[in-house]
């Protein structure tokens, strides 16, 4: 194989961000996951037996590693109260407020066009 990391690097580095900003919001931690995505093409691209197939080998690595960082987001919450033992009435604004608070951190790390969904 002829082609060196630099090379993809000149060549993807800016197209492989852009898909990944239109998936992670969170600027910085785009450049992180780009950062371990040309990691893994530095590690990987002796690997590579076709040339022919870099761009669908590059961006297949990018939704890999865009479903892992997803993963590592998911937040272990508290047991509902419900869950727990039977909530009355008082406790429900009490209860609905521990849930926003849950809520809250998670729809922060959804992509802006999802939250707006859900706004």
């Amino acid at each position: 194989m002829s082609i060196t990391t630099e090379q993809v690097w000149n060549d993807f580095s800016w197209r492989l961000r852009a898909f990944i900003l239109d998936r992670i919001t969170d600027g910085e931690d785009a450049d992180d996951l780009l950062q371990d995505i040309f990691t893994k093409i530095h590690n990987n691209l002796l690997h590579l037996k076709d040339e022919g197939r870099l761009t669908a080998w590059l961006f297949q690595i990018t939704r890999n590693a865009i479903a892992d960082y997803y993963r590592q987001l998911k937040v272990q919450l508290p047991e509902p109260a419900l869950a727990t033992g039977i909530v009355d009435n008082q406790d429900d604004n009490a209860l609905n407020r521990e849930v926003a608070g849950w809520l809250e951190p998670m729809l922060e790390k959804l992509p802006e066009i999802y939250r707006e969904a859900l706004g």
